[in-house]
């Protein structure tokens, strides 16, 4: 029983290279046998990956702790009990540094410390999350971490209350009990290399020991990062920076305001135009004020949908404003590789739907010729599509129309595709660098202990060089980061 879609190859290998990154290479190759074959038991893991059992059972419970490999809820015999991965709980590991930075931004102190704990070791109970965050504090003061914990405590109410954390149980049956499950006892901190043999042990003695509170109806949750919540909370800010570039700072507020009081906070199944029902009761809002200031909102580009009723009545569909950032993406991408012509082509396709070639050259201004090779340029890179329209059985070229579309739901997914794949080659590019300069960095490292720095002019360029062109790649991966906010969505939910 399969869990997702089939997937490209760059998908998978990059994946993989996140997963052996933060886990070592043992996780990866579990990771890479469920991506591309599906859900596995442990023994078929043991036979794909070569691995031992015991060795496949502590990457497991690695990947488990960090909610990267999950349990087929009807799976009840532990020999035959099946794991799951899927492409986009990984990918998202990639946004971490972004989640770490809307903290930040929207938050202070221990806030962070609990998101940053959580995110660094996967799921925790409350007391394991305090003594990590007095682990993180460096004073010695025993009053002053005291404090810490207890205003971690409020802090960690807080975020549960905004969603950006969720509670999820120990042990969960496919009827809803509470069961026994290696997979989901994450009881003690999980190094992410490494699993020593007395970890594992303690990990199993903790499984016990809450058996037994099970029994005598206790059962202390797991605290998780909700990344469904980060990540749409990123998306509102990133649509609401769309609104203010095109129709201004008020617009950016009535986006923010309307999402809060839609209460679209959160999203099942991560996608957009799936809201939760509002507490008020009502997704309308009366913004008559905000409306006169934006006399051209309803007949821009990010318009609202307005109510026939009252026209000061009105509801921003999100979904609207990424869709639009999505065509203006293309667009781009389309003018960058093949030129203006071309993006010219492309839109005039969006909005015409289906056209003989002779049309586009007319509607667009371009030679015949130009145009007929700027069609198939496009179509070799499956942003246009052809269909045939046969007068005659025959299907005979004179007798046959060729019309032009763009099927955009399939460009959207093309280019997220594309977006991964740059995605893998950027990180190549990246630990292709840091490789190149492995050693240099070994004695800059032992040379800040020491306050010494005995480099020689050629490895402080070199260090230099290395520098830049990390800093230039790093910021890559963030501009395709915040391109994946809009295009890569959870294919396989």
């Amino acid at each position: 029983m399969s869990h997702q879609r089939i997937h490209d190859q760059y998908e998978i290998s990059l994946a993989c290279g996140i997963v052996t990154e933060s886990f070592g290479k043992d996780p990866g190759k579990i990771c890479r046998a469920m991506l591309y074959h599906g859900s596995r038991t442990l023994r078929e893991t043991v036979q794909e990956t070569g691995l031992s059992p015991s060795r496949s059972q502590r990457a497991l419970l690695i990947l488990a702790q960090h909610n990267v490999v999950l349990v087929i809820p009807e799976s009840r015999d532990e020999d035959e009990c099946q794991y799951y991965t899927k492409l986009g709980v990984i990918l998202e590991r990639l946004r971490y540094p972004q989640y770490l930075l809307f903290a930040q931004e929207h938050y202070r102190g221990s806030h962070n410390l609990l998101i940053e704990c959580l995110l660094e070791n996967g799921r925790l109970d409350e007391h394991q999350l305090m003594a990590g965050i007095a682990s993180k504090t460096e004073s010695d003061r025993i009053g002053l971490k005291r404090a810490i914990v207890s205003s971690s405590r409020q802090a960690l109410a807080q975020l549960a209350e905004d969603q950006l954390i969720i509670s999820v149980p120990l042990f969960i049956e496919s009827n809803g009990t509470s069961r026994s499950n290696f997979v989901t006892r994450g009881q003690t901190s999980v190094s992410q290399n490494s699993v020593p043999s007395q970890t594992v042990k303690k990990i199993d003695d903790a499984g016990r020991k809450t058996e037994d509170d099970i029994k005598e109806g206790k059962q202390n949750n797991l605290w998780l990062i909700n990344c469904d919540e980060f990540t749409f909370r990123l998306r509102r800010d990133a649509c609401a920076a769309v609104f203010r570039e095109k129709v201004g700072e008020p617009a950016r507020h009535l986006l923010l305001e309307e999402v809060e009081f839609n209460n679209e906070a959160f999203l099942l199944s991560n996608k957009i135009d799936t809201p939760r029902k509002s507490v008020h009761g009502s997704s309308f809002r009366d913004y008559s004020g905000l409306v006169q200031t934006l006399p051209n909102l309803k007949y821009s580009t990010c318009q609202s949908c307005i109510n026939n009723n009252e026209a000061h009545f009105h509801n921003i569909k999100l979904k609207h404003v990424m869709s639009l950032v999505r065509s203006k993406e293309i667009e781009a991408v389309v003018r960058e590789r093949f030129g203006g012509p071309a993006c010219r082509i492309f839109r005039l396709l969006l909005m015409k739907r289906n056209l003989e070639q002779k049309q586009i050259a007319e509607m667009a201004m371009i030679p015949v010729k130009d145009t007929r090779e700027l069609l198939y340029k496009l179509l070799k890179a499956k942003y246009v599509q052809i269909q045939e329209v046969a007068r005659t059985s025959d299907h005979a070229p004179s007798r046959t129309f060729y019309l032009w579309r763009v099927d955009l739901p399939y460009v959207e997914e093309q280019v997220g595709r594309e977006i991964h794949h740059a995605t893998f080659n950027v990180r190549a590019r990246l630990m292709f660098e840091m490789s190149r300069e492995q050693e240099t960095l070994l004695l800059l490292g032992k040379a800040q202990h020491t306050n010494d720095f005995p480099l020689t002019m050629k490895q402080r360029d070199s260090l230099i060089r290395m520098k830049t062109v990390a800093a230039r790649l790093e910021c890559s991966m963030m501009r395709l980061n915040e391109l994946g906010l809009f295009f890569n969505t959870r294919a396989d939910e």
